[in-house]
């Protein structure tokens, strides 16, 4: 298999710790392990963390946001489209973790292009990702977006 650039976007990634940030960990190494360049595109949660670090062999790119909400989750957004636009000839593919704005905002921008999106559900069931947006701000039209990717 011809090695692949993969973006993966997740909104917490190290050193912020939890199940998330551990199962972005193990698929980013097991695509470098298969010969992908593989970089990850997250949020600056941290005032201080550095913008562009090499975790575990991995690149990672910290994307503005504000600090203030409701502000963060819309600065990350915009700050992610950004950078995916301006630099969606750098990747063959994009893998979005979890069906949340981030996915719909992903897929919605990148539609049109050759840059294939691939959607990967976090949680099911109860608390799960679809169950989280049934009572949520345009819930019914993010669940509703992600179903526009190539994969889920």
């Amino acid at each position: 298999m011809k090695p692949r650039r993969l973006a993966v976007v997740c909104r917490r990634y190290w050193p912020a710790t939890g199940e998330q940030v551990q199962a972005i960990e193990w698929l980013a190494e097991g695509l470098r392990r298969a010969g992908h360049e593989v970089t990850i595109l997250t949020a600056a949660l941290g005032k201080q963390w550095p913008t562009h670090v090499v975790h575990r062999e991995v690149k990672v790119e910290r994307l503005a946001q504000l600090h203030l909400k409701p502000w963060n989750t819309l600065t990350y957004l915009w700050s992610l489209l950004s950078h995916l636009r301006t630099h969606k000839n750098q990747f063959d593919a994009v893998i979005v973790s979890g069906l949340r704005y981030d996915a719909y905002a992903v897929v919605r921008a990148l539609r049109g292009t050759s840059l294939p999106v691939f959607l990967w559900r976090e949680g099911a069931g109860i608390g799960g990702d679809i169950e989280r947006h049934q009572n949520s701000n345009f819930g019914s039209r993010v669940v509703g977006g992600c179903f526009d990717g190539q994969a889920l």
